[in-house]
């Protein structure tokens, strides 16, 4: 009986301590491509990481992260909690016709960074306040497709953020586009497992944001959208890695001017980076990801030229904008490192749009960069 009872100790002993020790064995992974995001590698220890309590949660990261099979175990997990009747797992909703939401409560949103933030956009347009200037903050695909969320689902309130941005960005070119989005509900204007707007979607946005600055609306059949993969699997499904999962077609206009593209001190002849849709990260295919800077240059011959302070729900928008304008740059202020005033005045810019995604320009932590160089 005690030779039982001592192997049983041992067999624990070892389904616990094996997982610890082949993370100290195995090489750590950098980044994840499923996750589309770098991994927590080994910690530096510190004596001040120590006090701070920031080693502690890079530790608590690092055994996450580098979890031996981590993929194969959030697969498992996924099928147990949805066979015991979970539409809540790994901070995505399941919701209906195989739609994943991202799980974003009122306690996930920092009313006071939120405030700032839109404070630092009303400070940097005023000071540019000779140009045309526009705000777009496109609402969350739950709050738009919120017949499609499960029983019981609960997200931020968008109705109170979207006032609050109205009364402090007002007499600046807000645009409130959440009543077109839900009149298309039934269409494809976002996708399924991931948390972007479609061709459908950023077509709308577009669609709303010439109305607000007086330009031609072009149908959106005119620019031949074309499917160029149907294999596409996204953020959300990441997370949740359900084997039920039905993948996204990302569609790309094709009727387009010919441009030329500067991001990463490398010139391109082609907004699209056809590379990406051989990764996870096929949404990367515009402009082959997110950068700091990148400028675009046409030959529409408006004389006006454009400046986007984005996320990358711009990226899939800008597209449609190529002939309303000479040039457009895009800068992400997550990568920017140079002066906005500078490159406004350099550039000879004459419009300003600010397009972000609401949970995201709301716990975005890079806004105050807006009005800190001259």
């Amino acid at each position: 009986m005690k030779k039982i009872r001592m192997i049983f100790i041992i067999i624990v002993f070892a389904a616990l301590a094996l997982p610890g020790l082949f993370i100290l064995i195995v090489p750590d992974k950098s980044y994840s491509e499923n996750e589309n995001r770098y991994l927590q590698t080994r910690p530096k220890f510190s004596v001040d990481k120590i006090f701070s309590g920031e080693l502690q949660q890079e530790l608590t990261d690092y055994f996450s992260d580098q979890f031996v099979k981590r993929d194969f175990w959030t697969a498992t997990a996924t099928k147990v909690k949805k066979a015991a009747g979970y539409d809540d797992i790994g901070g995505v909703f399941l919701g209906k016709d195989h739609y994943y939401f991202e799980k974003i409560e009122d306690s996930d949103i920092s009313a006071t960074r939120y405030n700032q933030n839109l404070n630092f956009v009303k400070q940097f347009l005023k000071k540019h306040e000779d140009l045309d200037s526009a705000v777009m903050i496109v609402p969350s695909p739950g709050t738009v497709l919120s017949d499609k969320l499960p029983q019981g689902a609960m997200l931020y309130n968008s109705d109170g953020m979207y006032k609050q941005a109205e009364t402090i960005l007002k007499g600046n070119g807000f645009i409130d586009i959440r009543p077109e989005l839900k009149a298309a509900s039934g269409d494809y204007i976002y996708y399924r497992t991931d948390h972007h707007w479609t061709a459908q979607g950023a077509y709308i946005g577009y669609q709303q944001y010439c109305k607000k600055k007086g330009l031609n609306v072009k149908d959106f059949d005119s620019f031949q959208a074309a499917a160029v993969t149907k294999d596409f699997y996204g953020t959300l499904y990441s997370k949740a890695l359900d084997s039920a999962a039905i993948p996204d077609t990302i569609e790309l206009p094709q009727n387009l001017p010919s441009v030329s593209v500067e991001y990463n001190g490398k010139e391109y002849d082609s907004i699209y980076d056809d590379s990406k849709l051989e990764t996870k990260d096929k949404y990367a295919v515009f402009f082959g990801g997110n950068y700091g800077e990148v400028v675009i240059n046409t030959s529409a011959g408006t004389g006006k030229r454009l400046m986007v302070v984005k996320d990358s729900f711009a990226n899939s928008m800008i597209p449609y904008l190529l002939e309303d304008y000479d040039q457009i740059i895009m800068v992400d202020m997550r990568y920017y490192r140079g002066s906005l005033s500078k490159d406004i005045r350099e550039n000879k810019i004459t419009d300003i749009l600010v397009l972000y995604e609401m949970s995201n320009f709301a716990e975005d932590g890079n806004l105050y960069k807006l009005n800190t160089f001259e």
